[in-house]
């Protein structure tokens, strides 16, 4: 029984003499994740194997083994036979093995853990650097000083390996030319070509007319504009929007040969998109500037709060002082910002509706509505309305007077009301027999029954999940804890079945007791976590299973073929006449190409195959419940017929061949990494002997 434990563990166990190391035992899961055999390992010592990245960390382990005798938990990395690092967590323990002290040590592979812990570290440094901009956007500063401190601060970000060296520009007024305002590092011919740059020139004017990232990885013909003596570099030209103006465009270095990477993309967007809020914030700062001082005398005197704010967004131009009196903003935080910005109106719409009669009649007297204070306070206020013109653009002039105290108690059971049964959440108010007795609107949505067939059924009636006794069970959990929250599934009325968040919550009121429940439609949030899981298995560009999956499916396959006594075979496909392809026609056409002759390899397959792409134009293959050599052979000239005949793209036609090498179970190999690597050394054989297929050789 504890041969088999060891033997199954997906955990690698080692068991080692405490003088000098030597191993003297290994279980299959070292053998997977540190890539040696048992026989390369038994009999030789740590040091002699460089399992250790950090000898130092090693003597901890032992120091802290001869204090305590056992050690759990302790992280550190380690190096696999074929040079890459596995961290892992390793729990370690004395014990006598045939008159010997030994170590016995359990490792952990940790690499997911340290995967979420560095994509918490990117984010938190998107996060710093988009709350740095916004800060300084803030600051008495103008355009240009604001801008050069966001430089720098995108360029010193520690998560993202560009170049201090980079450019921001802004688009001038005449909506179609950039103007260099902020750079660093930039060589100064570079300062003197690219001072204003009309768009479509070069790869920051590109940028802008495309409206799209534009990345390069050396020094090529894009670059309109260069010099003698460039140094290789790279780089992101990134557009930055504000609905549908480009108002600037901000150009990062890369070194040479640097690869695109999507985390690069989401941090420059996301650094983008803020700085178009600064440029706006900063470009509407300046005309408010402007208007203020004649605006200001008209109103001042007057005790109701008077605002004029675009008509088109409501962002803000003036306030008077009785606006800050009532409303608690002072006029600081309130220019610029737009009526939804600040969340002003309780209800959103009477705006609208209060536009709309605006637009009949031409004024607006004694409209009512609600109004939210920067405390948090609603005000009931009653406002007249009429529209101006004002340096070209439609304004809204609004008085505002407090009726607050005249509403206050009739709204309170109203304003109650209406919360219930407007919120996006579906709302059950549960007896303790688990009757409805309650729902709001979306809840008779989410499930297409009317509000009296609802409150005349049960939790059972909607939740397939939840029997009689399981409710009892969860309504006494509610009662002692007071909050659960759970995911279930609910029925329509329709009978079909979707996934819910449910957030209970035990109330006490009038002398009875509820559940008062939060129902939430998490269908999208499930259909994402499986697009994830399916992403993590298949490559993205063909849709074929990655190398993760292929090895998994041949392990298992392996562990069949020994059980069955039967065969298998590894196919090493790579593409012949591939690369200059790529190369001349850029990597959209290649990745095109790539997609045909996925779907056409697949097509060749049989359904018990599996056909992976292990990156870039290599493909590999697994046939599983083989009787002879023959059927892989077979397979082999199948597949290089189908890539052999033409490809159309376009009107460009393309001629390509494959060189595949195989390696078969058991016949030449018995674990997959020595069958990769034998059919890999097949494959370039076959390519070095201008054969279709090579069988390995398994002497090597």
């Amino acid at each position: 029984m504890l041969s088999k434990i060891l033997n199954t563990t997906p955990d690698s166990v080692m068991i080692s003499r405490r003088g000098d190391g030597r191993i003297m035992y290994v279980n299959p899961a070292f053998t997977r994740m540190l890539k040696y055999t048992e026989e390369e390992a038994i009999g030789k010592t740590i040091s002699e194997l460089d399992l250790w990245i950090s000898k130092k960390e090693r003597k901890t382990l032992l120091s802290k083994l001869d204090e305590t005798s056992k050690v759990n938990d302790f992280e550190a990395e380690f190096y696999t036979r074929d040079n890459k690092i596995l961290p892992g967590s390793l729990a370690a323990t004395y014990i006598e093995l045939d008159g010997e002290k030994c170590v016995l040590s359990v490792v952990h592979d940790i690499t997911g853990r340290r995967q979420v812990q560095e994509a918490i570290r990117r984010a938190y440094h998107i996060q710093q650097a988009l709350a740095e901009i916004m800060r300084i956007s803030l600051q008495p500063l103008t355009l240009q000083e604001t801008l050069v401190r966001a430089l720098d601060i995108v360029l010193s970000s520690p998560t993202f390996c560009m170049l201090k060296e980079g450019a921001l520009f802004v688009t001038r007024e005449d909506g179609n030319t950039l103007e260099l305002v902020a750079h660093y590092n930039l060589a100064e011919p570079l300062q003197t070509a690219c001072a204003r740059l009309p768009f479509g020139k070069c790869l920051c004017g590109r940028a802008a007319a495309s409206r799209e990232i534009l990345f390069v990885d050396h020094v090529d013909e894009s670059h309109e504009i260069s010099y003698e003596g460039i140094q290789p570099h790279g780089h992101y030209c990134v557009p930055i929007l504000f609905g549908e103006r480009v108002l600037g465009v901000l150009n990062t270095y890369v070194d040479a040969g640097y690869a695109r990477k999507a985390e690069d993309e989401q941090f420059l967007k996301a650094i983008a998109q803020t700085l178009a809020l600064t440029i706006e914030h900063k470009r509407t700062e300046q005309s408010l500037q402007k208007s203020e001082a004649q605006l200001s005398k008209i109103f001042n005197a007057t005790p109701d709060a008077v605002t004029i704010s675009r008509l088109e967004d409501g962002l803000f131009y003036y306030i008077n002082p009785a606006f800050t009196s009532m409303f608690k903003y002072t006029p600081e935080e309130t220019l610029g910002q737009t009526v939804s910005s600040l969340n002003l109106w309780v209800h959103p719409e009477d705006r609208v509706n209060m536009v709309r009669e605006l637009d009949k009649v031409g004024e607006v007297t004694g409209f009512e509505s609600e109004i939210r204070s920067k405390e948090g306070n609603t005000l009931s206020v009653f406002i007249s309305a009429c529209k101006i013109e004002m340096e070209g653009e439609t304004c809204l002039v609004t008085t505002s007077r407090d009726i607050t105290e005249r509403r206050k108690l009739e709204e309170q059971y109203r304003f109650t009301r209406f919360s219930v049964e407007h919120t996006g959440d579906a709302l059950f108010w549960i007896e303790p027999d688990a009757r409805i007795f309650y729902v709001n609107d979306a809840a008779c949505n989410s499930l297409g029954y009317p509000r009296d067939e609802l409150t005349a059924m049960s939790v059972m009636d909607i939740d397939p999940d939840f029997s009689e006794g399981r409710w009892r069970q969860a309504w006494l959990e509610l009662k002692t804890k007071k909050n659960l929250k759970l995911e279930s599934i609910h029925r329509r009325k329709d009978g079909t079945i979707f996934p819910v968040e449910i957030k209970a919550n035990f109330l006490e009121y009038g002398g009875k007791e509820y559940n008062f429940a939060f129902v939430q439609d998490i269908t999208i949030r499930k259909q994402a976590e499986e697009m994830i899981k399916h992403l993590a298995h298949h490559d993205l560009l063909t849709g074929l299973p990655n190398r993760t999956l292929f090895m998994d499916r041949l392990e298992h396959a392996i562990a069949r073929c020994r059980r069955d006594e039967t065969m298998l075979a590894v196919m090493f496909l790579d593409l012949d006449n591939f690369k200059p392809i790529n190369d001349s026609l850029g990597h959209a056409t290649g990745d095109q190409i790539l997609k045909q002759i996925a779907e056409k390899l697949a097509s060749c397959m049989r359904q018990t195959d599996t056909l992976a792409r292990f990156g870039g134009d290599e493909f590999i293959a697994l046939m599983t419940d083989l009787k002879s050599t023959e059927a892989p052979a077979q397979m082999a000239e199948k597949l290089n017929m189908m890539i052999s005949e033409p490809f159309s793209l376009g009107t460009n036609e393309f001629l390509l061949g494959a060189s595949i090498g195989i390696a078969l179970y058991p016949e030449h190999a018995h674990t997959s990494e020595r069958l990769i690597l034998l059919a890999d050394k097949a494959m370039y054989e076959a390519k070095s002997r201008r054969k279709v297929y090579q069988f390995a050789d398994s002497s090597i």
